[in-house]
């Protein structure tokens, strides 16, 4: 039986409300998109949900979180426009120094799992 394939979706987040809500639209688009062709995503934007019902969840609770879900992703597919995000960046090098494969166009991700 083939088993799906965890892929970590990575982006910038953090900036004022409007941008945020429009990074949080980008990055379910993208992994949506993902799942639909037949791989597991994990989206750490929607952390955000969990902080809300919570209310007593710091920055580095959500940090701590997906860096132990990148630690067990085949892959991370990085969304276009995450620009200068330090978040991003410190997820890339977790995930380089782990030796986990870090795509920037949907096609080379199709390409490196055959689909």
């Amino acid at each position: 039986m083939k088993t799906k394939k965890l892929i970590y979706i990575a982006g910038a987040l953090r900036a004022d409300v409007p941008q945020y809500i429009i990074n949080v639209h980008n990055m379910v688009q993208w992994g949506e998109k993902i799942r639909r062709l037949g791989f597991y995503v994990y989206l750490p934007c929607l952390d955000l949900l969990q902080g809300l019902v919570m209310g007593d969840l710091q920055f580095q609770d959500y940090f701590d979180n997906s860096f132990g879900i990148i630690e067990r992703s085949d892959a991370m597919f990085v969304v276009p426009g995450y620009g200068k995000s330090k978040g991003t960046k410190k997820e890339m090098l977790h995930a380089k120094a782990l030796g986990i494969p870090i795509f920037f166009e949907l096609g080379h991700l199709l390409t490196h799992f055959g689909k």
